[in-house]
């Protein structure tokens, strides 16, 4: 509308923008992790851009294009936009979902590449001479910026840091983190990486110290007021000219570009040994065309490779693709959810699908299903083995399963969205299904087939945040574990133990809070619970088993004698013996040693009680 005329104003205050996501997102990671992902970054991020490339080239070949032009236009197709795929996957709480992961993964590796694509211009120009020679020695120059980067990470940034905070000044410490972050992406940007990929160096580099969370709180207002130049300077950049001129190729370079990027994206994810599920959010999450491709079309431009014409019709694409991105990602949901899971065929010679002897599932009945063998599944595996429940795992990570199949572990390899996974593990027959994964729409989508396979079983889901508890209780969960509230009251547990408050003073606190929560976030439920969900309708009521040792005084006596309810307020429900259950026994049944009573109460009668029995 010609409201502004110098653009390149609004494009720089947008690039700060870009700058302060990518620390941001790099001080939620950490460099540990990062290292992790190092097989993901390398075989994914360089075959998804060697297959863009490739078919690229192919059809632009065929369709009367020069081979330089073909492969200018493949670079820049291969990248996406990182600024905006990661800042969508921030506000759904996805980074570190499977495909968060692999798309970070393939960003990252997208960014670095811009480097060698940049020198590979003057090669396809014809233009390559000593001064190219030169800047193909930056590459080691790279190289050498980027151990000095890890270096001050590890031994100088974390000790000013430990000094600016030591003189107690809020500014002072804000612009010391300013400093850092934009002083490597200066860095990385003279080294000819792009200023995010350094922005994310710095945010890597105060991930690991004490400081981070104060650092975040300080950058985040100004990272979301910048990131929404950013989004400005992106619908700025369209030229509705090129859309009246040229609708077909513009549409033709839209369309082809979403689908092929989604078929390399999904493709490149299985390979990882990824579920289809994953796949096809990540094909969809990347199938735009990046800002960084931008810089490139220019390049090329300068360079003669590409014309007036090729130039605003890649703008054009480049921009479209962008603002379609979170329709893209909304999609991507839904079609993961629609489409049949399948096994990766790549991993099936490595991980043996059919039951063994070791991970037997004949004979399953009443068992625990785990979802997901984190640090949460195999914490939960190690209980249920001391404690003889039987069990079986679901993981597809195939490093994992191979890992722990032969510890003699009953794992299995493969989606637990898929109904053919949860009949294997016979889920018809189980009793409690755990879920311990990262995935908010995957755990979302095993409640609902869960529920439907089997009305019965008790589930219980592990969350990282207090919101998602709504609708997995509609869906039919029976617990809903979020991350942080459990660790807020371990928090504050902690802290009144220091300061040598009573424990019983603690549980108060810790049952009130829970039942606080209760009425906050699980009004929505209409479905009848069983009955180890009692509270739910009775707070501060509560379900218990306890063992009834040898020792104890209550061996051999009837409950007419005990008078559990008169003497202590409780209410005996069943007793298990062996493999006999004896529900809602009369009162001339007597006790035995080794009984299991189930008992229900308040937390402090069933504490006293349940010492009764064990001496």
């Amino acid at each position: 509308m010609g409201i502004i005329h110098d653009f390149h104003d609004i494009e720089i205050l947008s690039e700060i923008g870009i700058v302060l996501l990518l620390f941001t997102i790099g001080m939620e990671f950490s460099l540990e992790r990062l290292i992790k992902m190092r097989v993901s970054v390398l075989v994914g991020g360089l075959c998804q851009i060697l297959m863009t490339l490739a078919a690229v080239v192919v059809v632009m070949v065929r369709l009367g294009s020069t081979l330089e032009q073909a492969i200018m236009v493949g670079f820049i197709i291969s990248l996406s936009s990182t600024a905006i795929v990661l800042k969508l996957l921030q506000q759904r709480g996805e980074l570190i979902s499977p495909h968060g992961r692999v798309t970070l993964s393939i960003l990252i590796f997208q960014d670095i590449a811009v480097v060698p694509m940049m020198l590979f211009v003057p090669f396809l120009s014809g233009e390559f001479d000593a001064i190219s020679l030169i800047s193909l020695g930056s590459v080691f120059q790279t190289i050498l910026a980027l151990i000095l980067i890890v270096i001050a990470a590890k031994y100088i940034i974390p000790k000013v840091l430990d000094h600016v905070v030591k003189l107690r000044s809020q500014e002072l410490f804000l612009l010391s983190v300013l400093v850092i972050c934009f002083s490597v992406a200066w860095v990385t940007y003279h080294l000819g990486l792009s200023l995010a990929l350094g922005a994310f160096l710095a945010g890597l580099i105060l991930s690991d110290t004490l400081f981070r969370h104060q650092a975040l709180s300080y950058i985040v207002p100004f990272r979301d007021m910048f990131m929404s130049l950013f989004f400005i300077s992106i619908g700025m950049m369209l030229n509705v000219g090129t859309l009246i001129q040229y609708p077909g190729m513009v549409g033709l370079g839209v369309i082809g570009t979403i689908f092929l990027k989604m078929l390399v994206g999904c493709f490149v994810t299985l390979l990882l040994g990824n579920p289809l599920r994953v796949g096809i959010l990540v094909g969809l999450g990347i199938s735009q065309v990046g800002e960084f491709s931008l810089l490139l079309a220019k390049t090329g431009l300068r360079a003669g490779i590409l014309d007036t014409v090729y130039y605003q019709v890649i703008l054009a694409v480049s921009v479209v693709t962008m603002s379609l991105s979170p329709l893209m990602m909304v999609l991507a949901r839904k079609l993961a959810l629609l489409l049949p899971n399948l096994y990766v065929w790549f991993f099936r010679e490595r991980v043996v699908q059919e039951p063994t002897k070791e991970v037997s599932t004949v004979d399953l009945k009443d068992h625990l299903i785990i979802i997901g063998f984190g640090v949460s599944g195999l914490h939960l595996a190690m209980t249920a083995k001391a404690s003889d429940i039987p069990y079986v795992v679901v993981e597809f990570n195939p490093d994992t399963v191979v890992k722990e199949r032969g510890k003699g572990e009953p794992i299995y390899f493969g989606d637990a969205t898929s109904s053919s996974i949860l009949t294997l593990l016979k889920v018809q027959q189980a009793r409690v299904l755990v879920i311990a994964i990262n995935d908010a729409m995957a755990i979302q989508h095993i409640v609902a087939t869960v529920r439907q396979l089997n009305p019965k079983i008790y589930i219980i889901c592990r969350v990282n945040y207090i919101n998602q508890q709504k609708e997995l209780y509609a869906l039919g969960a029976d617990e809903v574990v979020p991350v942080e509230f459990e660790a807020s009251l371990e928090l504050f547990s902690r802290v009144l133990t220091h300061y040598l408050v009573p424990k019983e003073q603690i549980d108060e606190l810790i049952d009130k809070t829970r039942a606080e929560e209760f009425k906050l976030h699980r009004k929505s439920m209409s479905r009848m619970e069983k009955l180890g969900d009692v509270s739910r309708y009775m707070p501060g009521i509560d379900v218990q088993t306890v063992w009834v040792e040898s020792e104890s005084k209550m061996c051999g006596q009837s409950l007419e004698d005990i008078h559990l309810r008169k003497k202590y307020g409780i209410t005996l429900l069943s007793v298990k013996r062996g493999e006999e259950v004896f529900a809602n026994p009369k009162s001339d049944f007597s006790i035995q040693a080794n009984d299991e009573v189930i008992l229900m109460g308040l937390p402090d009668q069933l504490n006293d009680v349940s010492q009764v029995f064990k001496r």
